[in-house]
């Protein structure tokens, strides 16, 4: 799958992203086992995705295990009216 300013996407069977390229420049690869996404590649490392329970994301770390982004949601569970914060 090709952008008009020059990106193009490697997209596998289910839709999913692959690799990034813009020209003959790589720019990222998507690294998925069992259909679940594990880690993303580029040129500044790796980053891993933490998921919860169900598969949800809700953190990439980096190669040290420290959390470079965090995915928090919020929570409002109407039956009993309160609010859970999961990580």
């Amino acid at each position: 799958m090709a952008k008009s300013d020059g990106t193009v996407y490697t997209i596998d069977g289910g839709g999913g992203v692959l690799d990034e390229m813009n020209g003959a420049t790589w720019r990222r690869s998507e690294v998925y086992l069992g259909g679940k996404h594990l880690a993303t590649v580029n040129a500044a490392g790796v980053t891993f995705v933490v998921s919860d329970w169900l598969g949800t994301e809700r953190a990439r770390t980096n190669m040290a295990g420290v959390v470079c982004e965090n995915g928090l949601r919020i929570t409002v569970l109407e039956r009993r009216s309160q609010i859970r914060i999961r990580p």
